[in-house]
């Protein structure tokens, strides 16, 4: 949807699957238990080799993804990326400049870059390994390195003291159906993608006219 925001704004804009890039993803050795089928259970020595394995080849997947988005925007020419990132809990958002090699981070607690300095450091890697392995041309002044910006803080969001009841879980479920069913399935909707496959075959009619096919 935010993809479709930007070109009606005619803004040419990237977008990073956050699924891809999260802490869980990257970090996920790090939270396996000592007695799991992925070590050697019971080897201390063993186990922290194989975790530390495990963690690097999962960092270098997300390397690898952040490679080739950076090559899909350099022959796209997108000069503009978002990121949202998700770690310990907490979601962040980065706005990427390639060619300026610069990292803006959105964050509404603004929480201590630390916390997220495993992710920086994966997206200098990707930097450099685009330059060297794809020939992609950054900032000439920075060569490997991105310089990035922690202080800009989102308006703060006020915290609630009552915990969530399963009423509020289901008005909440009830509202993402609303939307979905009004601004993203059918055809009169907002973020309608009138160029998707829903647009195109009849036997979706059902579903973006929804309002007309009613039992």
């Amino acid at each position: 949807m935010q993809w479709q925001m930007a070109r009606d704004m005619g803004r040419k804009m990237g977008f990073l699957d956050p699924s891809l890039i999260n802490q869980s993803r990257h970090d996920w050795p790090l939270q396996l238990p000592d007695n799991h089928d992925k070590l050697a259970a019971g080897q201390t020595k063993k186990e922290e080799a194989i975790r530390h394995k495990l963690h690097k080849l999962a960092q270098r997947d997300v390397v690898s993804y952040l490679v080739n988005c950076l090559r899909f925007f350099d022959d796209e020419k997108i000069e503009e990326v978002l990121a949202p990132y998700n770690f310990d809990g907490h979601w962040i958002c980065l706005y990427i400049m390639p060619k300026e090699s610069k990292v803006l981070v959105l964050d509404s607690l603004d929480v201590d870059p630390k916390k997220y300095k495993t992710f920086m450091s994966i997206l200098r890697v990707a930097f450099k390994n685009a330059m060297e392995s794809h020939g992609l041309s950054f900032h000439p002044e920075r060569k490997d390195k991105i310089a990035y910006r922690s202080y800009y803080p989102l308006p703060p969001i006020p915290l609630q003291d009552r915990p969530l009841e399963e009423m509020d879980l289901m008005n909440m479920i009830a509202d993402l159906c609303r939307f979905t069913m009004r601004e993203v399935i059918n055809r009169r909707g907002e973020f309608f993608d009138h160029d998707g496959v829903l647009a195109k075959d009849d036997k979706f009619l059902p579903f973006v006219e929804w309002e007309y096919h009613r039992n």
